[in-house]
């Protein structure tokens, strides 16, 4: 199914769903209460990002409950046509029914200008705020028994990245899907890495081997750069079409942080773009690669002035962002997972996000990450590389 949410005039948003069979329904809702319900999601995953993986089980329920209350208006407010409730009745059912069918893909065409975390909407009862269940000591296992992580990813299943297999582009083109899938001789990786982030990791990532892989992802090509004229040097030389551009260290209100003083604002990182993505526009060549922004609030911003915004170029089928401040520690695995599944298995974007968003390992900060990619894009598999457990999908596929 599919979501198309338009600036109108007179602060209004066009709001139309629909699915294989065409438009269900459109209606308008004012953008004031759209914005004002995706800051309180936010302000909810601020609280929920300070905790992280707590450990302590009721605590961390307690902010996933507000966050889904918070995300729960989010998605009331997308469907309060009050002059026309009857047709809302009419298109939730609908909804549910090709849920029930199967349909568990939401493509989301959405203004570069509209910044809502689309993952956070969350789409069925709010749970309750109950500790969990602890068996006590000396209770027999029950094989049956999921982990309380497993139990608590299934709780809050409400949470459309969760629910869903989930993107939200500002384009909205899907394009044919064997267009997507991206050959692996026209591909290359350039990493703009915070170099003391780097070093910092390989204890984040604590397995040594981890940490190795990680280093060789990031090998060439393209490469590794630690400065905005080495990434400028680096696209230069490059002969690779389809570039997915990795961004690992500080951010804060646009502005990219690489440490030793170097900072990248908002048109320096435009500028950057423009190099990455305008180099083969005399050469007939057609190039599709991917942003993925892995630093604090990368998928925030101000109206079209936003890191996320400047994924809605031709040459590019979006950006992977963060919704709010994420901890090192957390960024290196989360990345880490990303990058191996993307670059070394073959795996699809959704693939990629929705295993990630129900991994028990990751959860539940794995709620920061954002896809605002085409779904299907992908690149050819490594020859050779056997998928790895951690690479497989786990969720609604």
């Amino acid at each position: 199914m599919w979501l198309k949410i338009e600036v109108d005039v007179n602060s209004r948003l066009k709001i139309s769903w629909g699915g294989t069979g065409g438009i269900y329904h459109y209606y308008y809702v004012g953008d004031k209460g759209i914005e004002d319900a995706a800051a309180d999601v936010r302000t909810q995953l601020e609280s929920l990002s300070r905790w992280g993986r707590s450990a302590d089980p009721a605590q961390r329920r307690a902010w996933l409950v507000a966050l889904a209350g918070a995300g729960s208006s989010l998605r009331y407010r997308l469907v309060n046509d009050v002059a026309n409730k009857a047709a809302i009745r009419s298109l939730e059912q609908r909804l549910a029914e090709d849920y029930d069918a199967g349909d568990h893909v939401l493509s989301i065409q959405v203004d570069s200008s509209v910044h809502v975390p689309w993952g956070l909407a969350f789409d069925s009862d709010v749970p309750p705020v109950v500790p969990p269940v602890v068996p006590a000591v000396g209770a027999p296992t029950v094989k049956s028994q999921k982990d309380p992580l497993s139990q608590e990813i299934e709780d809050f299943g409400g949470f459309w990245s969760l629910k869903y297999r989930l993107s939200a582009t500002s384009s909205g083109y899907l394009g044919p899907r064997s267009k997507m899938k991206r050959a692996r001789k026209t591909f290359g990786l350039l990493s703009l890495v915070n170099s003391d982030v780097q070093k910092q990791i390989e204890s984040d990532l604590e397995q040594p081997e981890a940490y190795r892989t990680f280093c060789n992802l990031l090998s060439p090509p393209v490469g590794v750069a630690n400065s905005l004229a080495e990434c400028n040097a680096l696209i230069a030389k490059t002969e690779q079409v389809d570039v997915l551009f990795h961004f690992l260290g500080h951010h804060d209100g646009k502005v990219l942080d690489l440490g030793d003083g170097q900072k990248i604002d908002y048109d320096a990182f435009s500028r950057l773009l423009d190099s990455l993505t305008g180099r083969f526009e005399q050469r007939g060549v057609s190039p599709c690669g991917l942003l993925f922004l892995n630093g604090c609030e990368s998928a925030l911003g101000d109206k079209d002035f936003s890191l996320r915004a400047q994924a809605a170029r031709p040459e590019l089928c979006g950006a992977i962002a963060t919704e709010a401040k994420v901890r090192r520690a957390y960024a290196a695995k989360f990345g880490y997972r990303f990058l191996n599944a993307m670059v070394n298995e073959g795996m699809t974007v959704a693939d990629v996000m929705d295993g990630l968003h129900h991994d028990a390992a990751l959860w539940p900060e794995s709620l920061l990450y954002g896809c605002y990619a085409n779904p299907d894009y992908g690149i050819e598999k490594l020859a050779g590389s056997q998928q790895s457990p951690d690479a497989k999908p786990t969720g609604n596929a």
